[in-house]
């Protein structure tokens, strides 16, 4: 894989995982909308294990957590595995914890102590999985 196209792998994991994490405080966030929708502990519990198996650099339990759809397009830009253990070289993980997630239909959005980042994950097969890493 040439340099330019590694870099073009490593930008899409990074869009794709919402990068997962790295320093809020750098990059000027609007105020996000206020959630509502039930508490669902199950999706809280999911993206709890998925932003900390991003701050522990395990790949293997971030690809098994991520939507199918998501997993696809860092399958085609050169392997989940190997895209989200690149993405660790970014260095843009942050120590979060999930206060509570809201529940919409199929789909639930995390929000964090101290953080105004949001994880969104969808039912898929009766399975919560992360569709959208953080914004």
């Amino acid at each position: 894989m040439t340099r330019c196209a590694s870099w073009a792998a490593l930008a899409s994991a990074a869009a794709v995982l919402g990068a997962c994490g790295g320093d809020d405080e750098q990059v000027p966030v609007e105020k996000p909308a206020k959630l509502t929708g039930a508490n669902e502990p199950v999706a809280t519990r999911v993206v709890q294990r998925y932003v900390d198996a991003y701050f522990e650099e395990d790949a293997k339990t971030v690809c098994r957590l991520v939507a199918n759809s998501v997993r696809e397009q860092l399958d085609r830009d050169g392997g989940c595995l190997s895209q989200v253990e690149r993405s660790f070289e970014l260095g843009f993980k942050q120590d979060l914890t999930v206060d509570r997630s809201y529940r919409d239909g199929d789909t639930a959005t995390a929000t964090f102590k101290k953080s105004p980042r949001r994880v969104v994950v969808q039912l898929q097969d009766g399975e919560w999985r992360v569709i959208d890493g953080g914004s």
